[in-house]
């Protein structure tokens, strides 16, 4: 166990019993509300300020893949987990504080994703039955945006900075690329 004091207060960092993985992604809305997800496992972790306790479980089947995650506030934390070649995904999940919800249609599928606000968020994944997406959750559902300029961008990574700051890296034809949104 790693133990530290701050403020004459003991912070414990040792994790709960249960994850079977190594922690794929994590996100925190601020210092005393951090959340992580296992890759494997379906295991889903919050820091409270002192300790790491287990998050309540959704219905995802354990053993699931996450690769995913982002906290926007105590009440609003995405999941996402794509399918692999070996392991299923556990799909995208949203937590409104009580309870976790299974997010279908176009934002099923999303392997990564960054938020520029609360109800402003960006994500890349598989969208349905037409592959490879970037896509835009503006409060209230997801949806495939698709820039003419880049046209044959096969999305990785995407970063979103504010509302007028995105960014997205992959390839174009096999070439290392990068796509930028100023808000417009």
């Amino acid at each position: 166990e790693i133990e530290r004091i701050k403020n004459g207060v003991p912070h414990s960092a040792l994790l709960p019993p249960g994850p079977h993985s190594w922690i794929t992604a994590a996100s925190a809305p601020s210092p005393a509300d951090i959340w992580a997800v296992t890759y494997l496992g379906g295991s889903v972790l919050n820091w409270n300020g002192r300790s790491w306790l287990a998050a309540p479980r959704g219905g995802w089947k354990a053993g699931t893949r996450f690769t995913g995650i982002i906290a926007t506030s105590p009440t609003s934390v995405w999941l996402f987990g794509t399918s692999g070649r070996r392991y299923p995904g556990a799909g995208t999940w949203h937590f409104d504080g009580t309870k976790w919800t299974r997010v279908g249609g176009t934002g099923g599928g999303i392997f990564q994703a960054s938020a520029a606000g609360a109800g402003d968020l960006w994500g890349i994944g598989n969208a349905g039955a037409t592959g490879n997406a970037l896509l835009h959750f503006g409060g209230s559902a997801w949806q495939r945006v698709r820039p003419a300029a880049l046209a044959g961008f096969t999305y990785t990574r995407v970063l979103a900075l504010s509302p007028s700051d995105v960014w997205v890296a992959g390839s174009v034809a096999g070439h290392p690329s990068l796509g930028h949104f100023d808000g417009h």
